[in-house]
Formats: C-alpha cells, sequence, structure tokens
C-alpha cells in the first residue's frame, strides 16, 4: 500500500487507509491500524482539506505542523504559508484551515499543508 500511496501522489491524488475494525483513518498509510493495529485496511482518497493546530520552526527556516483532517485523522507534516518570523504570534492565531499539496523537489513529491488563499488574504 505504500507503493500505491506514492504512485497515487504523482499522479496527484491523496491516498489514506481506513480501518476495516475500526473505522480510523490512517494518513500516511501504516502497514496497520495505528488506533486498534488491525491489519486488514482499505484505501480512500482524501480531501487534503483540514485545520492547522500548532507548527513548529524547523531547520533551514522550515515549518512543520498538526493538521486535523475531515477525514478525522491527525497529521504531523510540513506546513507553508505561516510565520517563521514570530512562531508565538502564528500559533496564537490557530486553528486556521490548510489544503494539501504537493511539493515537488526535482521527481519527488512531498505532501504539504499550505494556510487557505482566503486566509492569507484576511
Amino acid at each position: 500500500m505504500i507503493t500505491t500511496f506514492y504512485k497515487e501522489l504523482d499522479a496527484g491524488v491523496l491516498e489514506a487507509l481506513k480501518c476495516s475494525q475500526c473505522g480510523a483513518v490512517s494518513f500516511p498509510p501504516d502497514h496497520a491500524c495505528t488506533v486498534c493495529d488491525f491489519p486488514t485496511l482499505e484505501p480512500i482518497t482524501i480531501s487534503g482539506a483540514g485545520e492547522l493546530q500548532v507548527y513548529c520552526l524547523l531547520p533551514e527556516a522550515k515549518a512543520a505542523g498538526e493538521v486535523w483532517l475531515e477525514e478525522g485523522r491527525t497529521a504531523w507534516a510540513p506546513v507553508e504559508g505561516v510565520d517563521t518570523e514570530n512562531t508565538w504570534q502564528g500559533n496564537a492565531e490557530l486553528p486556521l484551515p490548510v489544503e494539501a499539496a504537493i511539493r515537488w523537489d526535482g521527481t519527488e513529491g512531498t505532501v504539504v499543508f499550505r494556510l487557505m488563499a482566503s486566509t492569507l488574504d484576511g
């Protein structure tokens, strides 16, 4: 399934796994349910929409944060469009809506979450 995730990512599709036992959504996909450890998971396509709850600054002025996805899963991932100069103030303005995007570095894609355009305009 992990290989399928990257193939779908190349096509611009975000895939997750839904547990057949408890219904929890795993994103990014894993080999077993991240809640109940059940091994049978069904692939689903997710919207990539969610809310950024908190973020921190990483080396090279990049940020990563905790995103609560619409599908009910929390993801820790790179985030873009946040205040990297004053993370204290930036975090005080959260939660804010984000959407997943694929950042390409040559031929490799990485899922990142960006503040929604309406958030940046207001």
